[in-house]
């Protein structure tokens, strides 16, 4: 089978006619009328229901005009990407992520990509990842970075775990802490918690509420905000406590404390695209992105790293030295 195949395919089960494909197609009739019949057997399906007056397409012919469709897109997609690669105005890589990720994950990533695909031009959008999710399934963005609180049914995403993330208890500076002793999880049962907003984190009650549970006891969630930001805060006026990763420690946070828990509490990191988008950017994007996290790192990979990426990155210029 060749794209052609499918081409004449779609023309005869748009125009529901061979005579109409055919002059569309500008070819010979009896060919196309061959062309698709040798389809058919080796689809070893009917497509179409013929008689004198009319033809139309039976239910297998309706299921392979949606997959055609997708696969003509995708190579003219392609190819058009091919064509503006060879150009060097590739066309740009969009990508969603979450506010803290831009201090770590995003600069490695990008550094890595850009020595491979320096005419690339990369999109990035803050987005929560409800945000996210929906713009993946419209297209807006071709990638995103979400944690597990958040990931709702993926329907016609794909996702993979890039690391986990370790929580911290974020409490107001006025917090009665005792340097020498370790701050439990339980130890924050009877203060009221602030988290993210559902609509927009969608799963992050549930997974508070889980790891509540596990150190025993329920939180009173008595606020939500729609931005980490926010929280913080919120935080800081005294309004309550919550758990946030310790990447967002890089985020500006006056009147509150970032205190380590001491049992472990994880949130996984996600990332996330469209199952059908098979751009070449795109995947090798993500193989670097999963090169970085799994360790399996590739040439291109390992020049940015040293003992710690970001050390390489600061020498570049890539990243800003930040105060210890």
């Amino acid at each position: 089978m060749e794209l052609r195949h499918l081409r004449y395919f779609v023309a005869v089960a748009d125009e529901l006619s061979m005579t109409k494909a055919a002059k569309l197609l500008r070819l010979a009739q009896p060919s196309l009328t061959r062309q698709i019949k040798n389809l058919e057997e080796e689809l070893h399906v009917s497509l179409f229901r013929r008689d004198k007056k009319r033809m139309e397409l039976t239910e297998d012919g309706q299921f392979f005009l949606t997959r055609a469709r997708k696969l003509l897109g995708q190579a003219e997609e392609d190819v058009d990407d091919l064509r503006s690669h060879s150009k060097g105005d590739s066309k740009p890589l969009k990508i969603g992520y979450m506010l803290d990720m831009q201090y770590d994950l995003l600069p490695v990533t990008m550094a890595a990509f850009r020595k491979v695909w320096p005419k690339v031009p990369l999109n990035l959008v803050e987005m929560t990842a409800a945000e996210q999710i929906l713009a993946l399934h419209k297209n807006k963005i071709q990638i995103g970075f979400v944690r597990e609180p958040g990931l709702p049914s993926l329907v016609g995403l794909q996702s993979d775990v890039l690391t986990k993330c370790k929580m911290m208890a974020v409490l107001p500076d006025t917090y009665p802490l005792e340097k020498e002793k370790a701050l439990r999880l339980r130890d924050l049962a009877d203060r009221p918690f602030i988290s993210l907003m559902e609509d927009d984190y969608p799963g992050t009650r549930d997974w508070l509420n889980r790891v509540c549970r596990e150190a025993g006891f329920t939180p009173n969630i008595k606020h939500e905000s729609n931005s980490t930001t926010t929280l913080i805060h919120l935080v800081a006026l005294e309004m309550g406590v919550a758990l946030l990763p310790e990447s967002c420690l890089r985020l500006p946070h006056e009147g509150v404390v970032f205190h380590p828990l001491d049992e472990v509490v994880y949130s996984k990191t996600h990332l996330l695209w469209r199952k059908e988008d098979f751009s070449q950017a795109l995947q090798h994007y993500i193989r670097i992105v999963s090169d970085c996290f799994e360790g399996k790192q590739k040439p291109h990979i390992k020049a940015l790293s040293d003992s710690h990426p970001e050390k390489k990155l600061v020498k570049e210029g890539v990243l800003k030295e930040t105060a210890a």
